[in-house]
């Protein structure tokens, strides 16, 4: 070897597919269904709708105030429904600030920092509800820095146009709220409602498959209608050579119970075979075809095992390499009764 000869490279490493990965992620993105605008901006559900209970309660009270089915003993209300209104519009705008911000600190916040809530507030949402610049404008003024007592000291006629201008823009963010609400709404029904239907197609899919097979069986199956004897008979059973009737819905043959039971089919030539099924007893007592062993033979005198089931089961497949022989004998090598609901004999 020479010492001064380069040190062969290092492998490279293998590349991932990105094609795989990026089927995959497009997956994923389909069935989670990225938020709409309104529900990505907004926060948390369970939040969004706390708030806009409050929010709602305090606008239908101003509602009630404004509109009262009898007229008020001490005169209109409009002072305080300026004040409840302006609840309403605080818990809206906190109910849609996203939900990133730290929500417990802007809950703690009393009336007297409505000015913050109203700075961070999205600009294009509160045009949205006042309509213009102008409005929107207008009412940040009367809304900064006041309190019940501020609006309590407004002329009469001044805070009947107030609460005139503040009812329109708590209804508009309002129905903002709600319409951000649907949205997430509509994106939890549309994520359930294609993971859902992706299920029912896997599960389709798996039935569609499993039929398939069951079909293909039966057109390999080489056991229909042969005999075949078993190693005792126990009261009840079918008839050889069918292994279904009235009379034995959950199975067609029945040992006795006895050391080593077995049940042999008889294919009347040489055949080649290539796998089994079987299907056990279907009422109760799957335990007792534990363990199952099958074995072939040209002769009935050489026997050669072909598969073995050491697991309780409903349905034992089995495949092996191809084999051809005339017998083929299922047994249980303990104490126990052997009884199958069917048996196919696969080419």
């Amino acid at each position: 070897m020479n010492p001064d000869a380069a040190p062969a490279p290092s492998p490279e490493p293998i590349p991932s597919t990105p094609a795989t990965a990026s089927g995959i992620r497009r997956l994923v993105d389909w069935l989670w269904v990225r938020p709409e605008p309104a529900a990505s901006s907004a926060p948390d559900g369970e939040r969004m709708r706390r708030l806009r209970q409050n929010s709602n309660l305090a606008f239908e009270l101003g509602m009630a105030a404004l509109e009262p089915p009898q007229p008020f003993q001490h005169g209109p209300a409009h002072a305080v429904v300026c004040d409840l209104f302006r609840q309403a519009i605080y818990w809206a705008l906190l109910a849609a600030a996203p939900s990133e911000q730290p929500s417990e600190a802007r809950e703690q916040r009393n009336a007297r920092d409505f000015d913050s809530v109203w700075a961070s507030a999205d600009r294009a949402r509160l045009l949205r509800a006042a309509g213009t610049e102008a409005a929107l404008e207008a009412l940040g003024k009367a809304l900064s820095s006041k309190s019940f007592a501020d609006f309590a000291e407004l002329p009469a006629a001044e805070a009947q146009l107030l609460a005139d201008a503040l009812r329109p823009f708590a209804e508009a963010l309002l129905a903002d709220l709600a319409l951000a609400e649907l949205a997430i709404e509509r994106m939890w029904f549309e994520r359930a409602k294609r993971v859902g239907g992706l299920l029912l197609v896997t599960l389709a899919a798996a039935i569609g498959v499993s039929q398939i097979r069951e079909s293909l069986e039966l057109k390999r199956d080489i056991a229909k209608g042969k005999p075949w004897t078993a190693s005792s008979t126990y009261p009840s059973g079918c008839s050889s050579p069918q292994q279904a009737g009235e009379k034995c819905p959950n199975f067609f043959a029945h040992t006795l119970e006895e050391s080593d039971p077995w049940l042999v089919f008889d294919l009347e030539k040489l055949e080649p075979i290539s796998g089994v099924r079987v299907e056990n007893r279907a009422d109760c007592c799957a335990e007792r075809a534990v363990p199952l062993v099958v074995e072939v033979s040209r002769d009935q005198r050489t026997w050669t095992e072909v598969a073995r089931s050491n697991d309780e089961f409903q349905t034992f497949r089995a495949s092996f390499p191809k084999v051809n022989a005339r017998y083929v004998k299922f047994h249980i090598p303990r104490v126990t009764n052997l009884h199958f609901k069917g048996v196919q004999i696969l080419r």
